[in-house]
């Protein structure tokens, strides 16, 4: 028996010397192999990602070189070419604004909210968003109402153009704010856009703590529920811009948020997108126009923006 036992004993510690060995070796590879495999993945994760340059301004380089032309000639010239996307979604002649209600002052001109209705229709009003190129002028600054109406150069009316045909190409996503119409075709150049009851979510959170919102017979709970499902809302425009445009927003704030009567919200704001879809990179000019406080590490020390930097 003992002799039995010493036998037993000296094939495990031989199975033990030969088994564990072994498995270490083989555990050792997986993991190796799965340390691997990740790191490729996140270099092809990283390759398929969108990354935003900052691009120095150089005087003389922005873009803003003036025709030599007089103004109103150059002017008129930019409204005859006839651009086939965007004549697709010129504003039925029928159709007008009235009340229009300033909002702020954007890139290109004045933001404000107005009212469109159809001439010699019965049917429902439209609320929408003005986005306004001011009227060319010859170098005078003129009032329009109450706020100031400031030249606008040829270059400018051909920048305005691209926007309009970048909002109307990428803003197709739900979460988005939409583009109904625009004016191409007739003074002032015009984007129209829809618009949401509640404003901006900033706006609309500061008014819900001084109780002073605009509709008086609904209470606006912001439950976890809510705000989680607005979170989702604005990850899934984030994520349509990123995977299927290429494209960073850039300045992601509650500002650009636009929320509805039933907190749906759809992001807007995409003024350094649309600087990126055109130029190819983000000049240091426009991303320093971005308070500091929302923006991520990497553009603080401008360094390559990708999309985590809008998470």
């Amino acid at each position: 028996m003992d002799k039995e036992s010493s036998r037993h004993d000296e094939n495990g510690v031989w199975h033990a010397v030969v088994v564990i060995p072994s498995f270490l070796a083989s555990s050792t590879l997986l993991a190796v192999a799965a340390i691997v495999w990740k790191m490729c993945r996140r270099g092809q994760d990283a390759e398929r990602e969108p990354i935003v340059l900052l691009e120095d301004d150089v005087p003389g380089q922005d873009g803003k070189e003036y025709d030599s032309l007089p103004t109103a000639t150059s002017a008129e010239r930019t409204l005859e070419f006839k651009d086939s996307p965007l004549a697709k979604w010129e504003l039925p002649k029928d159709w007008r604004t009235q009340e229009e209600e300033f909002l702020c002052m954007g890139q290109y001109g004045q933001i404000s909210r107005a009212t469109l209705i159809q001439t010699g229709s019965l049917g429902p009003s439209l609320s929408v968003i003005l986005r306004k190129l001011p009227v060319p002028m010859l170098g005078i600054n003129v009032a329009f109402g109450s706020f100031p109406l400031m030249a606008t150069s040829p270059q400018e009316m051909k920048d305005f153009i691209e926007v309009m045909k970048f909002h109307i190409k990428i803003c197709k996503h739900d979460s988005l704010v939409k583009v109904l119409w625009c004016q191409s075709q007739a003074l002032p150049l015009c984007l129209i856009l829809e618009a949401m009851s509640l404003g901006n979510l900033l706006h609309f959170l500061w008014q819900a703590c001084q109780g002073d919102l605009p509709d008086k017979g609904r209470v606006y709970e912001l439950t976890e529920k809510s705000v989680f499902t607005m979170a989702i809302q604005i990850a899934r425009g984030l994520e349509y811009l990123t995977a299927s445009q290429k494209l960073i927003h850039g300045d992601v704030a509650a500002r650009n948020v636009l929320i509805h009567q039933d907190m749906t919200v759809r992001l807007c704001g995409l003024g350094l997108a649309g600087e990126v879809y055109c130029r190819g990179m983000l000049p240091s000019r426009k991303a320093a126009e971005v308070p500091i406080k929302w923006l991520p590490p990497e553009r603080i020390l401008k360094r390559p923006v990708t999309a985590k930097g809008d998470v």
